[in-house]
């Protein structure tokens, strides 16, 4: 139930470099050629379309409770903030070569093909306006990697320019976290006294609704418990936590106290489309390194092997505000 995509590709000529975090335009350029394949009413806003809750586009990028209105959970009014199946992650934009990375979650996975295209398509499309040479930034497809946690990571070429794109079956699990399983079970063996948070990309958390740049952990695994539960009520996923579920997991989340911490500088994100209009997305940490310790009784909690698996989850899923366009990454380390 999760796939990810390590792509590689070459400018088509040398661009200015980017100027500060370049994901949300990476995000852009994929969802318009998205939206350029599978789009078939061409409708302004997504949910009046009579094809919105079967369009993958729709589905990747316009996610809200009328794709399933039955469904028990939701954000606040539901017609915004439910968890969309992807997140994408810019790796390095430098000289003539740019990489990045695209995961996909639950019924997302089975878009592939689609996907595919889309990532074809955002190099034509472009990332980015370079002024000095009044065009957008574009690139070429040469090669795609696709893996999972499952696999052991083990990386398979999809595409390369030589013999083009060929399908390769991954192993898959019903439910999103137990694609996790092995790796939780060693830490649960090992019962480390520290976990080391390093967050590679900016980052925004909001814990009680309130944004914080040094988030306790019963914060975090809320943040991923919450998108995971909205994965799996709309995306198919696996079964979304209990409420009985949710309270222990979030009480056990609660006995790690974060000990250490060193954020990066503050920046503020925001994006300039063609037209020269200019949405503000608030502060952000550039980077931040936490450092949590576990008390022994952690590890005696019904609930300490989901908190882990969610906190392994992270690594892709990411927390926090505008993950799918790279924010809130971040990888794990024990002590």
């Amino acid at each position: 139930m999760i796939t990810i995509y390590h792509v590689y590709g070459r400018f088509i000529e040398r661009y200015s470099k980017f100027k500060g975090f370049w994901g949300l335009a990476l995000r852009g350029a994929f969802g318009v050629a998205l939206r350029n394949i599978t789009c078939k009413h061409e409708f302004d806003e997504c949910k009046n379309c009579p094809e919105y809750k079967e369009c993958v586009y729709a589905r990747m990028f316009e996610s809200s409770s009328l794709i399933k209105p039955s469904a028990k959970i939701a954000a606040v009014s539901g017609l915004e903030g439910v968890t969309n199946p992807y997140t994408l992650f810019p790796l390095y934009a430098d000289g003539n070569k740019i990489s990045f990375i695209l995961s996909v979650f639950g019924e997302a996975c089975d878009y592939e093909n689609a996907l595919i295209v889309a990532i074809m398509g955002a190099g034509i499309e472009g990332i980015g306006y370079d002024v000095s040479k009044a065009t957008r930034r574009r690139f070429l497809i040469e090669r795609i990697e696709k893996y999972t946690p499952l696999d052991g990571e083990r990386h398979h070429v999809i595409f390369n320019t030589d013999v083009g794109y060929r399908f390769k079956d991954l192993p898959r699990t019903k439910n999103l976290l137990d694609a996790f399983e092995k790796e939780a079970n060693i830490i649960l063996d090992e019962k480390p006294s520290d976990i080391l948070l390093f967050f590679k990309s900016p980052f925004r958390i909001a814990v009680n609704g309130i944004f914080t740049y040094r988030p306790s952990m019963e914060g975090i695994i809320m943040n991923l418990s919450r998108k995971y539960s909205m994965l799996c009520e709309y995306h198919d996923a696996g079964v979304p936590f209990t409420l009985s579920e949710a309270r222990g997991i979030k009480m056990a989340a609660r006995k790690v106290r974060l000990t250490y911490y060193v954020i990066g500088k503050r920046i503020r994100l925001r994006k300039v489309d063609m037209r020269g209009n200019i949405k503000n997305f608030g502060e952000f940490a550039l980077q931040g390194a936490f450092t949590y310790s576990i008390p022994s009784d952690f590890w005696k909690s019904e609930h300490a092997e989901t908190v882990i698996r969610l906190l392994l989850l992270g690594r892709y899923l990411h927390v926090g505000k505008l993950t799918t366009a790279g924010c809130g990454k971040y990888e794990i380390f024990t002590r």
